[in-house]
């Protein structure tokens, strides 16, 4: 049940992706990096390869190689630190 979930929020996911492609170059245009670092829609962009990563390895291993270092890596994603 939980791995077919996860396959369908893949599924989603990947969708939602491809049909925002408008509205995610309308995001870089109206909100420029203002400096070097990662800015929203990149960190976004990071989070929807990293999520799909994840889901890709569940739906073909039912695990996630290396689970603590994905806890890690998403813990210490920018976009996630929303007061």
């Amino acid at each position: 049940m939980t791995k077919r979930n996860i396959v369908q929020l893949l599924t989603q996911l990947i969708n939602a992706y491809q049909n925002t492609r408008t509205e995610r170059q309308e995001i870089a245009i109206q909100f420029p990096p203002e400096d070097e670092e990662f800015y929203l829609l990149e960190e976004l962009e990071l989070l929807t390869v990293n999520l799909r990563g994840y889901a890709s390895q569940i739906q073909s291993t039912d695990k996630i190689v290396n689970q603590g270092q994905a806890i890690e890596q998403l813990q210490a994603m920018q976009v996630l630190n929303v007061p």
